[in-house]
């Protein structure tokens, strides 16, 4: 679950401004990872979701973490609690085992208190969740502490334990704040009046972990190593009708980030696209279409593969990057939010074993021209390989 809310944009500015200014009473100091207040509507769902993603480049490894709560229209209370664990291993095959969780065993609190006020993005991230009963076999918890994270998680045949420090925040300037929303969250701070939101809390925070997992006969393995996590968060009232989602790291740091979503409002249908690269001595681009960049986009979730060309005149920037991913390579369809609920149909199918080749390019001069392995690559929605399902 992840997207921009530049596809989201759709109030007029007097209606943002008033319920700005309603939710500017209803802050305390936090960080948009943190777990919002559910907005309640009559006519409109609430949904809230949390990725993690360690890439273990050493053993050839990635392993994930998905956790979403979906509140109904007219309700006041969570309606569905999903998560999911994905494991890609050496076989270069991304095992996913989804899991459905009873709402009434899902606490979310922050800093040991139930959720009261919406976060404001000043203050680091302090929140705990956790679902299902480990003597029944299937549960998870994840406990933030601003750069700490534990996760712990059983789901199907996959067991995981990852635990990460040093984080790497999406923006320098403003870590506890800053966003691929760009200006739209300077806007929006609370992240609650647009109808969907995306917050990257780690670029690649230092992490280890250890993975159980029962094979077929019977049999079980133990995998274990370290790598850099990936950590974000989705929040609002919908969910694009289709997307693409790129995300890798090296152990040097080269970063990459880049999603396009298309979102229907009133009937019109949005697309927006953005691409963050971070790399050693200092790089730090973030080119979107919302900032007056122009891109195009190809991509063929049949075949796996994307090809994205970001131009920004203003700032003599350009950036080509070219993803591509075995057949094989790719996961089950995961769940998604949709106006009733976690669906998988058509939901979205990821792999964790694309290889991306970035280029970025500043008034005639190559600043970067490398590949990045063990590249995540996501097809959502109507993105993936034929696929002409209403949502």
């Amino acid at each position: 679950m992840r997207t921009t809310s530049v596809a989201c944009w759709s109030a007029n500015l007097r209606s943002l401004l008033l319920a700005l200014t309603f939710v500017q009473l209803h802050l305390v100091d936090a960080s948009p990872f943190d777990p919002h207040l559910v907005r309640h509507s009559a006519t409109s769902p609430w949904f809230e979701g949390w990725f993690l993603r360690l890439t273990d480049t050493l053993n050839n490894r990635s392993v994930a973490f998905i956790t979403g709560a979906y509140t109904a229209p007219n309700s006041t209370s969570f309606s569905q609690v999903y998560g999911a664990v994905l494991l890609q291993t050496d076989s270069n095959t991304t095992v996913v085992q989804n899991g459905f969780f009873s709402p009434s065993t899902f606490n979310v609190t922050t800093g040991g208190q139930q959720v009261v006020s919406q976060p404001n993005p000043s203050g680091p991230s302090r929140f705990e969740l956790a679902a299902g009963r480990s003597t029944e076999g299937s549960f998870f918890s994840l406990v933030v502490n601003d750069g700490f994270t534990q996760l712990s998680a059983s789901i199907g045949s996959v067991s995981v334990r990852l635990n990460t420090t040093s984080r790497t925040p999406y923006s320098k300037e403003r870590p506890n704040g800053g966003s691929p929303e760009g200006w739209l969250e300077r806007v929006d701070p609370s992240g609650v009046t647009l109808p969907c939101n995306y917050y990257v809390h780690s670029l690649g925070s230092q992490g280890s972990y250890t993975v159980s997992e029962h094979l077929a006969g019977g049999s079980s393995r133990l995998l274990e190593g370290q790598g850099l996590v990936h950590m974000e968060a989705n929040w609002g009232a919908a969910f694009p009708d289709a997307w693409l989602w790129v995300q890798g790291v090296r152990a040097d740091g080269l970063t990459i980030l880049m999603s396009q979503v298309s979102l229907k409002v009133v009937g019109l249908t949005s697309t927006q696209t953005f691409v963050s690269i971070r790399g050693p001595g200092g790089l730090a681009w973030d080119v979107s279409e919302i900032d007056g960049c122009f891109a195009r986009v190809a991509s063929d979730g049949c075949t796996g593969m994307l090809s994205i060309n970001m131009t920004c005149p203003l700032q003599l920037r350009s950036i080509q990057v070219r993803v591509g991913a075995p057949e094989v390579s790719f996961s089950s369809p995961i769940f998604f939010p949709t106006s009733k609920g976690f669906s998988d149909s058509p939901g979205c199918v990821e792999s964790y074993g694309a290889t991306t080749y970035l280029r970025a390019v500043e008034a005639g001069r190559v600043v970067v021209d490398a590949e990045v392995p063990f590249t995540a690559l996501e097809f959502g929605g109507e993105h993936r390989c034929n696929t002409n399902t209403s949502l």
